[in-house]
């Protein structure tokens, strides 16, 4: 589970001689994403608090709330026991539960694995993945946008994924994943902060931040 957590809340893609079908993305779903990018690309950082809803074959539905905060390549994701923070260099793991710290080298992250909040916001700019405006109207009491994704590699994971966007606010409302074994994932983002003037310690984690906490220093560099 820690590991599904680090790597479903970027986009470089890695070669591969799998077979992909053609890209082809359709015109109104391309504008409304650079719209997105261009906007989100205005903020200094942005802060998302969420609610993750992990639906897996033969298991009662899991829901876990937490918060992302992201500013250029460095992102702290909190979690009830658990916080992920990156700075660019180094990486920072906290188990509240077993008390421990680990550090690591930073690894950017494999933008083929939608199981990170990062990885999820950014799907819209994964080459791995077509898409096209699947809605654009009313939903209730809001006017939103669904655009759906479907990965180009035949053998991927995942069947196909949707990101709901509000159109009022031209921001995120909701990312869905849907895995070929029968996962679900919903990433529903609660509130949307941008601006924050988070500064880059907020990224890294001290021995003193967590008093009576082990720490355990696994980098290389």
């Amino acid at each position: 589970m820690i590991r599904l957590l680090v790597l479903l809340i970027t986009s470089l893609v890695y070669p591969t001689l799998q077979a992909q079908e053609a890209r082809n993305p359709d015109a109104r779903a391309t504008e409304i994403l650079q719209q997105l990018e261009e906007k989100t690309n205005t903020y200094s950082d942005v802060t998302y608090h969420f609610s993750l809803k992990i639906e897996l074959a033969e298991s009662d539905p899991q829901i876990l709330k937490g918060t992302f905060y992201t500013r250029g390549n460095q992102y702290r994701l909190e979690l009830p026991d658990l916080i992920f923070a990156t700075d660019g260099i180094s990486q920072w793991v906290v188990n509240k539960e077993a008390q421990e710290i680990q550090i690591h080298d930073y690894e950017p992250l494999d933008p083929a694995n939608l199981s990170h909040p990062q990885n999820l916001l950014a799907i819209h700019k994964n080459p791995d993945f077509d898409y096209r405006l699947e809605f654009e109207g009313a939903e209730g009491d809001k006017m939103v946008q669904k655009i759906e994704f479907k990965p180009l590699q035949r053998d991927s994971e995942y069947s196909k994924a949707r990101i709901i966007l509000n159109s009022r606010t031209g921001h995120i409302d909701t990312i869905e994943v849907f895995s070929k074994d029968g996962s679900r994932y919903y990433l529903t983002i609660d509130s949307t902060l941008i601006n924050q003037n988070l500064s880059p310690s907020f990224f890294q984690i001290g021995k003193e931040d967590f008093p009576g906490f082990h720490e355990e220093d696994l980098r290389l560099n």
